[in-house]
């Protein structure tokens, strides 16, 4: 099976932005739940990503605990 279970999406990232690959990711794969990273200090940007469907976000730096909690939340949902 090559279908991802859950992404994690960086907001800052060169060529395309995570908002724009999520948006484009949603045509082809809208079920997959993705939790955005950033180091933005723009709550925009967090705001924008969760109106499009991000399930989850954190703000760098971050503890590896919480990403590995914020992830286990998401598996435990299904």
């Amino acid at each position: 099976n090559d279908k991802s279970d859950l992404v994690l999406l960086d907001i800052d990232m060169p060529g395309m932005n995570g908002i724009e690959t999520f948006e484009r990711m949603k045509d082809f794969v809208p079920e997959i739940p993705v939790i955005f990273l950033t180091a933005s200090g723009l709550e925009e940007d967090v705001v924008s990503a969760i109106k499009l469907g991000a399930v989850n976000y954190l703000k760098k730096p971050y503890r590896p605990q919480e990403l590995l909690r914020r992830v286990a939340q998401e598996f435990d949902k299904r």
